[in-house]
Order: C-alpha cells, then structure tokens, then sequence
C-alpha cells in the first residue's frame, strides 16, 4: 500500500536560488499568491506540495511540476502551454497528446526561459474549469488551505475500488482551546449534476464515502496529520526564503500552528462548499443567471436537503461574498 506522505528538499533549492540569483524558479515564487490573499497583480499562482515535487496553479488549473533532482531544480510543463496552444472548443478539436517539456539546471538561470513563463501560465489559464476557478477564489479567502486536489494514493483493499478521488480542499482549522484540525471539502459549482439525484443518493455522497472509507485503512490517520505537518514547515521555509524571512501573513500563523502541533486532529466528514456563481475570467460568466438559477433549484427541490439528511456540512458561496471563508467542519474525528 502506497503511502501518503508530503515533502520536499527546501534546502537543495534554497542552495541552488542562492547560487543562481536570476533564475525562473524565483520568478515563479514571485508570482505565488498565498493563502487568504486574492490573486493581484503579479500573484497569480498557487501551491500543492506533493511526495517531493511542488504543483503550481493558475486559476485551480496546473501549470508546472517542480522537483529536486540530483540537487538542482527540474520543471516540467505540459508540451501544450510551451506550444502556446490555447484550449480549443471547437467541435474539430484535436485532443492534446499527454507530452511534457523538461526544463533543468541552466535552462532555468536562462532569461529566455524566464521570459516564457507568462505564456505558459496565460495557455494554462484557458483550460481552468468554473470548478477550478471556484475553487482558486476559495483558496484566496481562506489563509488555512493547505492543499488542493488531494491525491489520494490507492489502498487496494479486496473487493474495493482501486483509488478515491482527489480531495478538493484541504484545509486547517483552529479551533479555540484545541489542536489544529486538518479538514476537507468537496468543491462543486451549482450546475453539477453529480449533487442532484431524482431517487437515491447524489454521485458526490459516494464520493465522499470513498475518502471515509480510505482513510479509516491502516495508518492512514496518522500518515495525513504527519504529511500535513510537513507541508507546513515546507511552506515556512519557502515563504521565508523568497516571500517574507518572518512569514508574516495570516497563513504562516497557521502553518506555524499546525507544524509544532505533536497530533493534529483529522476531522472525520468531508463537507461540500457550493459555487452559485461563474468566477471572474470564465468563459460563461456572461450566463452568471443560469447559475443563480441551478442554485435556485438546488434549494428549491430539495437536493441540499437530501445532502444534509445524508449527514454531509452544506455551505453555498455566492459572488464576492464574505461565505466565501469556509466555517469549521465539526469535530467528530475518527480516532487517531
């Protein structure tokens, strides 16, 4: 069973920046957006850590891959976004070829490779989803994310499915007088048919049933509230390095929290946030009330109700609205 874990080797890459003072890796961090802060002016990126590489984001959508190989920093883009070829919808579309471009070592002290990095982002940019772009705005208000599309690696228990699907949000919660909770939410925008189910449950209850299920196998608990906790001191330690040497903004707080917290507590029920909006930049925002009116229905025919009878937190975001900050998920953990 593969196990979940979050790391990354900041000294190597510090060592490497400090060596390479104009390189495209610091540009890249130039334009990192933390969490809490909406995306402005020149920060439009986001951050994933995985098991030893970074994902950037652009608006949900990722951009590149960072990793640490032999000690120097490696990138890898999608042969799409270095070709400048823009999301196409037109019905004579050909499909991308799953093609990526490696950039490493002294590509990456190049200025021609710095000045690439706006148009890589900008063709990225095309392929982000309503979902993506909700869930990037959610992103911007809320200073406890700590990941996005959390991959879950498969248990490959008999008789189950192979893999969960990826966890939108993750995010820290504080509450008062306890440990730092590390929570998850399912990003969906009102339109989605997997929330409305005419007999039965909704898509998104088995979805989420198959996270219960997946982290109540084997170490899974403690390996979640450990790789959490590293993604926290990775986090300071980049932000430190090429944001802010004290960290000051609410985020790191929060990362400081959860990084000397000895057992973070993992809440148990993933809840479901809910977009009743397009997000600014997308193609059919100009339809915005065919949104309002797919959250009308959803409350109108009872569909959040079935959700919240199936024992699931419900919370609704609507445009440039203070909802838009997530509540605290209550703390019915399981055991860790």
């Amino acid at each position: 069973m593969t196990k979940f874990s979050r790391s990354f080797d900041v000294a190597a890459l510090s060592a490497w920046d400090a060596a390479h003072p104009d390189n495209a890796v610091r540009e890249l961090f130039t334009m990192w957006a933390l969490p809490g802060a909406a995306n402005a002016g020149n920060g439009r990126l986001r951050i994933g850590l995985r098991d030893k590489y970074l994902n950037f984001y652009v608006k949900g959508q990722s951009v590149a891959k960072l990793s640490i190989v032999a000690g120097e920093p490696t990138i890898d883009v999608h042969q799409a976004y270095v070709d400048g070829k823009a999301r196409d919808r037109s019905p004579s579309r050909t499909k991308n070829i799953q093609s990526y471009r490696i950039f490493r070592g002294a590509d990456l002290s190049s200025s021609d490779t710095i000045a690439l990095l706006t148009g890589w982002i900008s063709t990225a940019e095309t392929y982000a989803s309503a979902e993506k772009r909700f869930v990037d705005d959610l992103v911007g208000a809320n200073a406890g994310v700590i990941d996005l599309e959390m991959a879950l690696p498969a248990n490959k228990q008999p008789g189950e499915d192979p893999v969960a699907p990826r966890m939108d949000l993750v995010v820290v919660q504080a509450h008062k007088a306890s440990r730092p909770a590390i929570a998850f939410w399912e990003a969906k925008c009102a339109n989605n048919p997997e929330l409305r189910a005419k007999n039965g449950s909704p898509k998104v209850i088995g979805q989420l049933k198959k996270y219960s299920d997946w982290v109540s196998v084997g170490d899974r608990l403690s390996e979640v509230a450990v790789a959490y906790r590293n993604t926290a001191d990775v986090f300071l330690r980049i932000c430190r390095h090429f944001k802010d040497e004290d960290c000051t903004a609410p985020c790191g707080d929060i990362w400081r929290s959860l990084a000397n917290a000895e057992a973070p507590s993992i809440v148990s029920k993933p809840g479901i946030v809910i977009g009743t909006y397009w997000s600014e930049g997308h193609r059919e925002e100009v339809a915005s009330g065919r949104m309002q009116q797919c959250a009308d229905s959803f409350q109108r025919n009872g569909h959040r109700a079935t959700l919240e009878n199936e024992g699931v937190a419900v919370h609704e975001v609507g445009p440039f609205d203070e909802t838009a900050v997530l509540p605290l998920l209550p703390l019915q953990q399981v055991p860790n």
